[in-house]
């Protein structure tokens, strides 16, 4: 339950929330002082930095949930497994 949790959350901040928080940030960011915007190329930056971590552990976090289903189904007794198979 908790996993499911984790998961649909962090789904959720990628697809759902992230460009809400974008478009906020955006707008924070619009207000910093100083010329040529550095620190707007450096929040873009890290803002990304940040999204492609998020979707990486999302993937890793499934792969491994795959992972062990499959091993847990495999490790059931071989007359089960086949019916489940067939």
């Amino acid at each position: 339950m908790q996993l499911g949790v984790m998961l649909n959350s962090m789904k959720r901040l990628l697809d759902t929330l992230r460009p809400n928080i974008d478009a906020q940030m955006k707008a924070w960011v619009a207000c910093l002082p100083g010329e040529g915007g550095h620190g707007r190329v450096v929040f873009g930056e890290r803002l990304n930095e940040v999204t492609v971590e998020l979707r990486a552990k999302y993937k890793s976090f499934l792969q491994a949930i795959v992972e062990k289903l499959a091993d847990n189904v495999l490790s059931i007794p071989s007359p089960y497994w086949v019916l489940v198979t067939v």
